[in-house]
């Protein structure tokens, strides 16, 4: 898996291959894109913060 900060780390070994994920409060999406990448999960991330939004897409 790509290199995520040690909490995401450990969210992302406890996400099955093919999962379905819903992340609220995504920040710039780095979750969701590795377990997109690593898991082939279909997911989606709520975020508030403008500056983060932006990063994300």
């Amino acid at each position: 898996m790509t290199a995520l900060r040690p909490d995401l780390a450990a969210i992302a070994a406890a996400v099955p291959h093919g999962a379905r994920v819903l992340d609220v409060g995504c920040g710039d999406g780095a979750l969701l894109a590795a377990l997109r990448a690593e898991k082939g999960v279909d997911g989606r991330g709520i975020e508030l913060s403008g500056a983060n939004v932006a990063a994300a897409v």
